[in-house]
């Protein structure tokens, strides 16, 4: 399956939400205290490379996350979403999964972190309304596009388990010091 080099530079691929105010909020390489002269977190897995195909396994449980720490980060916070699902008219992708307050001391997620008893972060309610990671489940046909990102955050987010993704961006706006990702495909195989 070809996979357009369009998709590995991930600044290339804007997302946006509507804040509370109803005007459009923009994520990662788009984000203005993200951009130009801030930091990269250089998001990878050791278990998906970027632009190529996400195992099956990962439809069950969270793949494992590495970057390499931020100067200036007080916390992570972990979006991923299938970029060609969602409210297309709000331009509001699928989530898969959210999660803050990563301590800015960590550098990786462990394979299955999602959802596991005594986690040092705090989970938000992804698309399917269930809190923790929700695998890629597109419909039958061509591939769907997942963008794992990771933005480096000034300070630690004041919100409960089950927090929606937009009520997580709004409270973080203005406090990126620095961001990353990659995109993976995930087809259906029915």
């Amino acid at each position: 399956m070809h996979r357009p080099a369009a998709f590995a530079a991930l600044g290339l691929i804007a997302l946006a939400v509507a804040s509370a105010d109803a005007r459009p909020m923009r994520v990662m390489a788009d984000l203005p205290e993200a951009a130009g002269g801030r930091y990269l977190a250089s998001l990878s897995s050791p278990a998906i490379k970027p632009n190529s195909d996400i195992p099956r396994k990962y439809v069950d449980v969270s793949p494992p996350l590495a970057w390499k720490p931020v100067p200036g980060a007080a916390s992570y916070v972990v979006i991923v979403e299938d970029i060609d699902a969602g409210d297309k008219a709000a331009g509001v992708p699928f989530l898969h999964w959210l999660a803050w307050n990563i301590p800015y001391n960590a550098t990786s997620l462990p394979e299955g972190a999602s959802g596991k008893p005594g986690a040092k972060f705090v989970e938000g309610r992804n698309g399917a309304g269930k809190i923790g990671y929700f695998g890629p489940h597109p419909p039958p046909g061509r591939a769907h596009r997942y963008q794992f990102q990771i933005l480096a955050i000034s300070n630690v987010v004041n919100l409960p388990a089950g927090a929606s993704r937009r009520d997580v961006l709004k409270a973080i706006r203005g406090q990126a010091v620095g961001h990353g990702g990659f995109v993976g495909f995930y087809a259906n195989p029915r």
